[in-house]
């Protein structure tokens, strides 16, 4: 999402949360019925309301489709020569990569995310880890493993792996792997 889509998601809370305190106050009974019935009779006709009630539907159907839509890229140009352009989608990237973290010995339900920024592709990946694996010896083999097959194979350098082990557990089958 971007910053001023997250600026207006902001600005939408406030309103909503606003809306809604009025709503539990009204039925609460802090506000009198009569009051409310008054303000309630001076709507119809005024363009006001009409303008705010549109503002606010547009701006709920701009939030649900920045909630939906991925930012960045959808694919990256891995070479480009005399005999056309080659690009790889940044989903298989990211399939890629979890499937070679995948591989080391200890590491299990493997989620990547691939972001990039220039020539250079940032990975984070979030995973689970057996519990008798030394966590950062495990993390410097995914971390290289990672840098050198997506050089290898895609042709971009890897500036970041960042790696976020979410569980410690013997969820995973065991599997021979190799490292």
């Amino acid at each position: 999402m971007r910053i001023a889509d997250r600026i207006l998601l902001t600005l939408y809370t406030i309103v909503m949360a606003a809306v809604s305190v009025l709503i539990v106050c009204f039925v609460a009974g802090m506000f009198p019925v009569a009051a409310i019935a008054d303000y309630l009779h001076m709507i119809p006709g005024r363009w006001e309301f009409a303008v705010i009630g549109v503002l606010i539907f547009i701006l709920s159907i701009r939030l649900l489709v920045a909630g939906v839509t991925r930012v960045g890229p959808k694919d990256i140009v891995v070479h480009i020569g005399d005999e056309g352009v080659v690009r790889v989608s940044m989903a298989a990237v990211e399939k890629f990569v979890e499937k070679t973290a995948a591989q080391v010995r200890g590491v299990h339900n493997v989620k990547t995310w691939v972001n990039a920024s220039g020539d250079m592709l940032k990975v984070k990946i979030t995973a689970g880890v057996l519990p008798e694996a030394n966590i950062p010896e495990i993390s410097k083999i995914v971390q290289d493993k990672i840098k050198t097959s997506v050089k290898e194979t895609v042709g971009r350098e890897v500036s970041e792996v960042e790696i976020i082990f979410n569980t410690i557990s013997y969820e995973a089958k065991s599997k021979q792997r190799f490292e």
